[in-house]
């Protein structure tokens, strides 16, 4: 499968008024709840990140999940999420995967696939040069 990088606005830079992103539409799910949306395919991410409210669509307990702190991505001293498991469908694939995803409440982390499982589904393959990025599953099996 091969998506086209999306062009969104440069808040870092208001000299390039856009920057083109590896975003790609997927189908989070959990049990009967679901919610469809575009993740960023993070190869600098060590684990799947998602905002809190996606957990609360999802009909999820944040608090519930494994806390965990993850640094790098807000400087400092990092932010918590709670992870839990997850099952995801990338838009156009047949296959239904297991994540073991962290959701935050910290401003700025929306949706953003990272190496952990993710990687580990599927073989990627990022064409910056043709703003495009190539998805092929892998070994692992959901």
């Amino acid at each position: 499968m091969k998506f086209d990088y999306l062009k969104q606005p440069n808040f870092r830079n208001p000299n390039q008024p856009w920057i083109s992103r590896p975003l790609i539409p997927v189908r989070l799910l959990n049990g009967e709840k679901q919610i469809r949306l575009l993740a960023l395919v993070d190869s600098g991410a060590d684990s799947s990140l998602f905002h809190a409210s996606i957990a609360r669509e999802l009909g999820l307990d944040l608090r519930s999940g494994r806390e965990q702190t993850y640094h790098g991505i807000s400087g400092g001293n990092g932010i918590t999420a709670f992870v839990h498991s997850i099952e995801m469908q990338i838009q156009g694939a047949p296959e239904v995967v297991k994540l073991q995803a962290a959701f935050t409440e910290s401003e700025g982390v929306g949706a953003i696939l990272g190496q952990s499982d993710f990687f580990d589904f599927y073989h990627i393959r990022f064409e910056k040069d043709k703003d495009r990025i190539e998805i092929v599953p892998g070994r692992k099996k959901g």
